[in-house]
């Protein structure tokens, strides 16, 4: 569509500057890259409008099967496609409709001026979002406008609720009427107006928590290519509490007599009761304490008739209060079916543990003696007992005095083995602290035992076979272990216990390290025929060492003295020496002494000057010491001039060089290699 013609008007082209101008692209140009109603992403005009009205409510599937195509849009939904202009309606060109081409076009209705005259916003394939009025009085007149949501479905008769506002009730949501048929219905219950969460059922059961709200029901409707619509119900008188029922009553099992249980049972409700509470009676009259199913009359309640009062409660529902009664209460007897025990190993340390048994009714009080070999310990009168080394190897027992008012008092008493050793228990192992290593100091930690032992005792070994003498916690392996295996054993005792040991799992020792303490260096003149000495430095522990000579990073065979003669070989080079460190058990360390400056030696040029008529042939011999022949390039200078630029050829470079007439002085400069320093030498000649 054109941005200035007769029939529209292009108000603004591209995010930003419709942004700038306060036309919105309704958060498109963040959203752009998502596929709505399966059209192409990015700048598309189908795409823009399918995001539009999936903004607006509807859902993320294209409304008809086929083609996407903007052209495909008005026909495919010709039903709801007319001439009429409205906000939020797709304004649709079909195929060549113009400004439309082969594929169509649809543009947003933002804005309805007058029958004859739109805003729209657009993107465009291949183009821009813009924003555009568009007028009938031409030829850029929509071919029609499809009213996908910017219909409505109205509700003519409002919802209710049927039903009794009570707790364990059901209400049930008539949906009213709605212009529109062949709808779906979803539903959200409130209380006093708040949205009740998982309430989205047709009926709603009312709970305890509903109890004096007013209750009322939100209709939600939908229909493909209509808008969501919902209507609330009006709201119900607040919810009334429930009532309980008791079909079956509640009763008391069992005789009413001293030391024998009765049981009480509530009867059954509906629904079932959240709390039921128990209220014994004597006489009429509460039973301190006594509110549970079960109770066992005492000697007070000799001749009294007890009862038993039921209150049930449920949230939401009236409480409920019920009362049983029994005969007057006959005399007990007491009784001892299962005699005490002990449980327990009879052992130092190790705590045993008196069961009085059971005993009809329960006593008001027990107590406890124990005895060792007959004869009763001290200050023993708990219902558990720990052996000390004093008890060891004597037997035990221990008697049970149970005791009621109303009833005789009953003793019993239950013997057991004689006492044997304790065991130390070893919670925490011993360790040793590091890894084992020839030189270096290891030490055991014995570990937590419980109790306290009262002495410990370390050995040390080595691959299994104990060290005379290494009885002491801290043990330095020497030269000899390495590579064998180090382990140690602890030994714990005390009275009255067994001796306990724990051994540390054996590894192997390594060899220990070499540490360097003055680095070595080298003296002497770095000059051909000059010695080189290395000064070794020093290690620790002391060590032997051995020297390596290496010629720039290569070994120099042979060279494994203190001195070193600079050679022709080494010209070019820099030297270094390698001092090896060795000890027995431990690891060979190197260090290496930084490198000398790169050797070099120095040049000699004589030259042999033949004049001639207008020229000089000139012949130039470079020599160095320890070098033959000597290569590189010679240049022949007269007047600051380069004149020529010769290289050696074994050792001679020679040129013929055009020169005036008379005195001149020839200059010649030898450049050097990284072998050779560089050299010159000027010489006068005369020219003919």
């Amino acid at each position: 569509m054109g941005p200035a013609t007769a029939d529209s008007t292009r108000l603004c082209l591209g995010y930003s500057a419709c942004a700038g101008a306060g036309l919105s692209n309704a958060g498109y140009s963040s959203a752009n890259r998502i596929m709505y109603w399966r059209m192409y992403s990015g700048h598309n005009c189908t795409n823009y409008v399918a995001y539009r009205l999936v903004k607006s409510g509807m859902p993320n599937v294209r409304p008809w099967t086929g083609s996407g195509n903007a052209t495909n849009w008005g026909r495919a939904m010709a039903s709801i496609t007319d001439q009429t202009p409205s906000v939020g309606a797709v304004a649709w060109w079909s195929a060549y409709h113009y400004p439309a081409g082969s594929a169509g076009h649809v543009a947003y209705v933002e804005r309805v001026i007058s029958p004859t005259q739109i805003v729209v916003s657009q993107d465009s394939w291949g183009g821009d979002f813009s924003w555009a009025r568009i007028t009938k009085t031409g030829r850029g007149w929509p071919s029609g406008f499809v009213h996908f949501n910017d219909r409505e479905i109205r509700n003519t008769v409002a919802p209710s609720v049927s039903g009794t506002a009570k707790v364990g009730n059901t209400l049930t949501a008539k949906t009213g009427r709605w212009t529109q048929t062949g709808l779906s219905m979803s539903y959200q219950w409130r209380a006093d107006g708040v949205a009740l969460p998982g309430a989205t059922r047709r009926s709603l059961p009312l709970a305890a928590e509903h109890r004096g709200k007013r209750i009322s029901v939100t209709v939600t409707v939908s229909k493909a290519d209509f808008p969501k619509r919902s209507a609330t119900a009006a709201a119900t008188m607040a919810v009334r509490p429930g009532t309980l029922a008791n079909p079956t009553e509640p009763s008391v099992s069992g005789t009413p007599q001293v030391g024998v249980p009765l049981t009480g049972s509530a009867g059954t409700w509906s629904p079932a009761p959240t709390s039921v509470t128990y209220q014994w009676l004597a006489d009429g009259l509460p039973v301190r304490g006594a509110t549970t199913p079960s109770f066992t009359p005492v000697p007070g309640h000799l001749g009294k008739a007890l009862s038993l009062q039921v209150r049930v409660t449920r949230a939401g529902y009236t409480g409920v209060t019920s009362t049983v009664a029994t005969a007057a209460v006959r005399p007990g007897t007491l009784g001892n079916p299962v005699k005490p025990s002990v449980t327990g190993t009879p052992q130092v340390g190790v705590r045993l543990s008196a069961s009085p048994g059971t005993w009809t009714p329960t006593p008001r009080s027990t107590t406890y003696q124990w005895f060792a070999g007959g004869v009763p310990v001290a200050r023993a009168t708990r219902s558990t007992f720990t052996p000390t080394p004093t008890q060891l190897g004597r037997p035990l027992a221990v008697q049970v005095k149970v005791a009621r008012t109303g009833y005789t008092t009953a003793t019993s008493m239950v013997s057991t083995a004689p006492v044997l050793p304790g065991v130390l228990d070893n919670p925490v192992r011993p360790t040793v602290s590091g890894r084992p290593q020839v030189g270096v100091p290891v030490t055991v930690s014995p570990g937590t035992w419980s109790p306290t032992p009262t002495s410990l005792a370390s050995q040390w070994f080595v691959d299994g076979v104990p060290v005379a003498g290494a009885t002491s916690r801290t043990y330095t392996p020497g030269a000899a272990l390495a590579g064998k295996t180090l382990s140690v054993r602890v030994q714990a005792a005390r009275a009255g216990y067994s001796t306990a040991t724990a051994t540390v799992t054996p590894a192997a020792v390594l060899p220990g390290t070499l540490a360097p303490r003055t680095a070595p260096r080298l003296t002497g003149t770095v000059a051909l025929g000059s010695t080189l000495r290395v000064v070794s430095g020093s290690v620790t522990p002391r060590g032997t060492a051995s020297v390596q000579w290496i010629r720039s990073g290569v070994r120099i065979p042979g060279a494994t003295g203190t001195t070193y003669r600079l050679r022709s070989a080494d010209l070019g080079k820099v030297v270094k020496a390698r001092v090896t460190w060795t000890r027995t058990g431990y690891t060979t360390l190197n260090t290496y002494t930084a490198p000398s400056t790169r050797l070099r030696t120095t040049p000699v040029l004589r030259a042999t000057l033949t004049p001639g008529h207008g020229r000089v042939t000139a012949s130039v011999r470079v020599t160095a010491p320890g070098l033959r022949p000597v290569p590189g390039v010679v240049t022949f200078r007269s007047g600051g001039e380069l004149l020529k630029a010769v290289t050696l050829r074994n050792g001679v470079a020679t040129a013929t060089v055009r020169l005036e007439p008379g005195l001149r002085w020839l200059h010649f400069r030898y450049g050097g290699d990284i072998r050779v320093y560089r050299g010159a030498l000027d010489r006068s000649v005369r020219v003919r």
